[in-house]
């Protein structure tokens, strides 16, 4: 271009000269200020002069897409190439413009080895430098980027500029703008405020111990007085010593007083305490006295109520017994009369036919038609009964079925609401021991754990007993609690003891407390130090955890017993009266088991031993002994358990058992078996008295409404066996009238038989005569009928009265049950009270010996104090009279000490006033300059992080600018 457009500016490119490079023997390009075109046929040479201008510059062969060494830059045929560039360097900023001059020629020579070498040249041609780190720090100061797309954009990179991603885009505008260059300077700066602090660390220390110097000479200086004045001082310090000794000791005296006073209080509450339980509980309650004689009361109330509706039954019964008596009676009654009737009936009907049949054999007709009729009425009624028969049988058969569900019903009811008290019995007891965790494990529980810990503190075991188990252990995850407490089981309440004479003496301490109940159990095993290493036997997987590992046992000798007691670390766990806790009794050991062998792992579960914290040595240690618990792994799914579980090959090592979250178990291949399980609440393990509380009132309300659910059904299956057994006797009447009517039928047959063998119709007088006998039989039997309906009546009438006087009687004594039963429950309860009473009076008792035991001791070393006072008085008296305020001794020998120091240095430096005076002088200029040099170096430092980590935190606020592009 002919004219300029703008002047030119330092490390423009002025000329590029090549020799034997690429396809050029030797080609020189000047080149104008602005814009340049070089043009050319393909293959003539124009991406040769690009990749000059780049490896002329200090650029590496891979950065121009070219070739991946040097030595393909050569020009076939030659063993050499030579790339000259010459740049402008005549600005007022120019780089060492008083060596270089205007121009600045870089000389870059490649051999056929692949190596090259530099010349940097000035203008007029001398050679100024020959190493590439000048050419770097040209390239630097002009702001060279022959690697940036930006600046030299190659054909690769034109040809996949368009099709670029917004992150390789975004790169290529950090490069451009300098950004990571910047972002490198400014960690680079951080750095070295690093090395600027540490070197600032070293010289203040070496401050420091100027200072101490400074404060040396500055004592010595201070100490330079005179020595009758500290002569004066050192036994003035010395006789108050003696008077803060008895001053001392009389404030340890008066403390011993107030302790024993105290202690005297604390003796005379006990005393008080255990004279109002005394008569409280001494005798029988007043309370209970009142209940029981109430429910005397109602229980005699109840048993004449019992004995009218008893009586007033009987009397039903018998009157329907009579009166069923009575039917049957009027039943036969009845079916003479109708036979009379019906007899009465035939005779005027067959004078009538006498009448119009003139012949026998139309009379024996007639009589056969009769019999035909009555046998098939006979036939059809017996079908009948049978039908009725049949259908009685069933409806028996359905009555006793219904009664029985009933009856289950009933009994299930009956053991929901025994349910239901056992567990407002368990909240009384947590209520009742206001937030002790130990009340979980059941109120005796806390009363034991108190014994066993005064018995310890007093010397009677060789160690302290550790119980029960799960108080010591802590979960991990909250959510393997139930499928460890079903692993742990009843063990959870076991105690722990070193030795046989400890177990010995805990079972004393548990019959003081349980009596004759069952007791908790005792594992008897040394305490090791350290928890077993049970990582060889420990069980894991991937789908699961080991039992070991769902648990914090902080406690060696708990570890312990769960590992030799249950194997625990070879259980795997996988999602999905009352008892009295055992005791474990195994030396106690000061480490818990190394258990690293036998630990069982896999990748889809947990060691059931590391989901437990267990603190206590001798805990860890029960668990492994007892449970081998190292070994058994947690797994989450029912199918990784299936699958770790029913192959030999899928079977993580030393895995005794998997276990889920919801406790069911899966013994491993070759034995491969399964238990079912429901999944539990937490009951022990990282549960507060509070949470306890709020799971029972739960499982209360819960128990409530299935109770409320069983009754209904019990209702429900009542009212139904009610209906079943109203139609077995509905079934039953029906069965009885067939019967009647069954032989009213054969009575018909046998008469209309006994008819047909006359085989001839009697005379006239002969059938008037018996008509008129049957009349007159007749007429006897409505008579009787007459009197049966009348009795018949007042029965029922009797019946009725019974009834009423019952039904208005049951309620009364259900209403007298029902209170009878509540007293019984209110009189369970107050007994529960008085036993608990009694169980803290004795608890009491216990203590007010102690304390009475404390009180004698007490008092002993107060008698030893007060005289140890008198001798103190005495001997400080006669050295010097009594200073009314002394100081604490510790301060006073302090004081003494540097009293003798300053005698000491008086006595052995030698050194006049002036001298010290001078020599402080000279070391306070030293630490004061020194002090102010570090100060401001300080200051100068936090300025630079301070604007390092400003800018820094632009560079990266920009960046976020681009997260949505990127």
């Amino acid at each position: 271009m002919d004219e300029d457009v703008a002047d030119d500016i330092d490390g423009s490119i002025h000329s590029i000269h090549v020799r034997n490079f690429f396809c050029h023997e030797n080609l020189e390009i000047n080149l104008n200020r602005n814009v340049n075109f070089i043009v050319g046929r393909n293959g003539s040479g124009k991406s040769a002069i690009l990749t000059a201008l780049v490896v002329g510059l200090g650029g590496r062969a891979s950065a121009t897409n070219r070739g991946n060494n040097l030595h393909s830059f050569i020009k076939k045929g030659s063993n050499s190439a030579t790339v000259e560039i010459k740049i402008k360097n005549s600005s007022p900023k120019a780089y060492k413009h008083d060596i270089y001059g205007d121009y600045i020629t870089i000389v870059r020579n490649i051999n056929a080895s692949g190596g090259s070498s530099y010349k940097v040249k000035s203008a007029t041609g001398e050679v100024i430098s020959t190493k590439f780190e000048e050419v770097n720090a040209i390239i630097l100061a002009h702001d060279i980027q022959v690697d940036n797309p930006i600046s030299v954009l190659n054909q690769d990179d034109a040809r996949s500029f368009h099709a670029s991603d917004a992150k390789k885009i975004y790169s290529l505008f950090r490069k451009a703008t300098n950004l990571d260059q910047t972002e490198g300077n400014y960690l680079r700066s951080l750095e070295n405020c690093k090395k600027a602090v540490s070197i600032w660390n070293r010289k203040n220390e070496a401050c420091a111990e100027l200072e101490k110097e400074y404060q040396k000479w500055k004592t010595s200086y201070e100490q330079m007085q005179s020595r009758d004045e500290i002569e004066a001082q050192k036994q003035a310090l010395q006789n108050e010593y003696y008077w803060s000794e008895v001053a001392e000791l009389e404030r340890e005296v008066d403390n011993i007083k107030k302790q024993h006073d105290k202690q005297n209080e604390k003796c005379e509450r006990l005393l008080a305490s255990l004279r109002r339980m005394e008569e409280e509980f001494g005798g029988e309650s007043s309370v209970i006295a009142t209940l029981k004689a109430q429910l005397e009361e109602k229980t005699k109330k109840r048993s004449v109520l019992e004995r009218e509706v008893e009586q007033a039954e009987s009397e039903v019964r018998e009157l329907q017994a009579a009166w069923r008596a009575d039917q049957l009676a009027n039943a036969k009654l009845y079916k003479l009369l109708d036979r009379e009737r019906t007899k009465v009936t035939d005779l005027e009907r067959e004078m009538r036919e006498n009448f119009q049949c003139e012949d026998a054999a139309g009379r024996r007709r007639l009589l056969e038609q009769a019999l035909e009729a009555a046998e098939r009425e006979a036939a059809a009624m017996r079908a009948r009964f049978d039908t009725a028969q049949h259908d009685a049988a069933q409806a028996r058969a359905h009555a006793a079925h219904a009664q029985q569900p009933a009856d289950a019903a009933a009994a299930r009811a009956q053991q929901q609401r025994n349910t239901i008290k056992q567990l407002k019995q368990q909240l009384r007891e947590l209520e009742s021991r206001g937030g002790d965790s130990l009340a979980v494990y059941g109120g005796q529980m806390v009363e034991l754990c108190q014994r066993v810990r005064r018995a310890a503190e007093a010397g009677h075991f060789s160690a302290p007993p550790r119980g029960p188990v799960g108080h010591y252990l802590k979960l991990k995850e909250k959510k393997w609690g139930g499928a460890i407490e079903h692993i742990i089981g009843g063990a959870i309440k076991n105690f722990c003891v070193n030795n046989v004479e400890d177990s010995r003496k805990l079972f004393d301490i548990m019959k003081q407390v349980y009596g004759s109940s069952a007791k908790p159990g005792v594992t008897c095993s040394e305490f090791l130090s350290r928890q077993h290493d049970v990582r060889r036997s420990k069980v894991r997987a991937a789908a699961g955890v080991c039992a070991l590992d769902a648990l914090h046992v902080p406690d060696t000798v708990v570890a312990n017993f769960l590992i030799d007691n249950l194997a625990i670390e070879t259980i795997l766990l996988v999602y999905g009266s009352s008892a009295k806790p055992g005791v474990t009794c195994s030396e106690f050991l000061s480490r818990q088991h190394d258990v690293r062998r036998s630990k069982v792992r896999a990748a889809a579960g947990v060691c059931a031993l590391d989901a437990l914290h267990v603190p206590d040595t001798v805990v860890a240690n029960f668990l492994i002994d007892n449970l081998a618990i190292e070994t058994i792994l947690l797994v989450a799914e029912h199918e990784d358990a299936v699958r770790l579980a029913d192959t030999e090959e899928n079977v993580p090592e030393r895995c005794s058992k998997i276990v889920t979250l919801d406790g069911t178990e899966y013994h491993p291949a070759p034995n491969y078996r399964s238990y079912g399980g429901a999944a539990r609440p937490l009951r022990f393990l990282h549960l507060s008295t509070a949470e306890r509380k709020k799971q029972i009132m739960g499982e209360i309300e819960e128990a409530e409404r299935v109770l409320k659910e069983m009754e209904m059904k019990a209702e429900q299956l009542n009212v139904e066996a009610a209906r079943a057994r109203g139609m077995e006797r509905e079934a039953a009447r029906a069965l009885q009238a067939l019967l009647a009517s069954q032989h009213e039928r054969d009575e018909t047959v046998r008469s209309a038989r006994a008819a047909l063998e006359l085989q001839a119709a009697p005379l006239q007088s002969v059938l008037m005569e018996e008509l008129k006998v049957s009349k007159e039989k007749l007429k006897t039997l409505n008579e009787q009928a007459e009197v049966c309906a009348a009795k018949e009546s007042e029965f029922k009438q009797k019946i009725q009265e019974r009834q009423e006087i019952l039904n208005s009687v049951k309620p009364k004594l259900e209403k007298v049950t029902a209170a009878c039963r509540n007293l019984a429950d209110e009189i369970e309860e107050e007994q529960l009270k008085v036993e608990r009473g009694v169980s803290e009076r004795r608890g009491l008792q216990q203590r007010e010996r102690e304390e009475r035991d404390k009180l004698v001791r007490v008092a002993d070393v107060l008698q030893e104090r007060r005289a140890e006072l008198d001798n103190k008085v005495q001997l400080a008296n006669n050295i010097c009279p009594r200073t009314e305020q002394t100081r604490d001794k510790a301060i006073l020998v302090n004081e003494l000490k540097k009293v003798q120091l300053k005698l000491r240095s008086i006595r052995s430096d030698g050194l006049s006033r002036a001298e010290v005076a001078e020599r402080l002088l000279a070391v306070e200029r030293s630490y004061r300059r020194t002090k102010r040099a570090l100060d401001s170096l300080r200051q100068l430092i936090d300025e630079i992080k301070a604007t390092t980590s400003k800018h820094l935190k632009l560079c990266h606020g920009f960046h976020f600018l681009f997260l949505d592009i990127l």
